[in-house]
């Protein structure tokens, strides 16, 4: 298959492999086994997924691979843009923290995947106010009920 993500797969063999070799090396334990696991599988059902419905549950139609599909892809998905739009951007208090923000100490595939998802779904069943729930999904990342409305 010549999709993208068939090429990361390839670059992400190499990387780990790199990483796991010089950890082994150097003695540094950089590598885990139940790590490069939960990701390969995690590939895996992403794969399978896009295998499924070959890709139609993303795109119901297809728009081709050229130079302009790029720019309007990263307009449609750049936080950026959709800030502004809906008004959602403010001003940092503090540095922004990006990616994995805390250990992830589940250590099977579905926990990985939905354990965010269920602790948004308790936040929501714990709201009074139906407007409560809604923030906890449409609103900015950490709201709780402590802030202003």
């Amino acid at each position: 298959m010549d999709t993208p993500h068939f090429f990361a797969y390839g670059i992400f063999f190499v990387v780990v492999t790199f990483e796991m070799l010089f950890s082994l090396r150097r003695n540094l334990k950089l590598y885990q086994g139940r790590d490069i696991t939960n990701n390969i599988v995690l590939g895996l059902f992403t794969t399978l997924f896009m295998l499924a419905g070959k890709g139609t549950f993303l795109a119901p139609f297809d728009i081709g691979m050229t130079w302009w599909t790029w720019i309007v892809l990263f307009l449609l998905n750049d936080l950026i843009i959709w800030d502004r739009l809906f008004r959602t951007s403010r001003k940092e208090r503090e540095p922004a923290k990006f990616g994995i923000t805390k250990q992830v100490d589940r250590q099977n595939v579905p926990d990985i995947l939905f354990h965010e998802f269920i602790a948004m779904g308790k936040d929501i069943g714990k709201s009074r106010l139906i407007s409560d729930g809604l923030r906890f999904i449409f609103g900015h990342p950490g709201w709780s009920y402590g802030q202003a409305k």
